[in-house]
């Protein structure tokens, strides 16, 4: 699937990758120096009720530890967002 998609003013093509067999979302864009790099997304039922989301976040191999941080933080209070609907 494809989709169009603006994040904090900037829109960018989304490439989705659904994989029901495994609880799992892989998506897939291109990323402002031209490469396309992408991050996966699960949920694992947990035995006894609810379930665990397994989430990565491309950050790049010169990122400091604080921006990190305020990229983690941002990424899962949009999870949090979303989860809320």
């Amino acid at each position: 699937m494809h989709y169009r998609v603006t994040k904090n003013g900037d829109a960018f093509n989304l490439e989705v990758f659904l994989r029901p067999s495994v609880a799992a979302v892989d998506y897939i864009r291109k990323i402002p120096d031209g490469k396309r790099g992408g991050a996966y997304v699960g949920v694992t039922p947990r035995p006894l009720g609810g379930s665990t989301i397994t989430m990565t976040v491309p950050i790049g191999p010169n990122t400091i530890g604080s921006d990190v941080t305020k990229v983690l933080e941002q990424e899962l209070a949009d999870l949090v967002q979303l989860a809320q609907f």
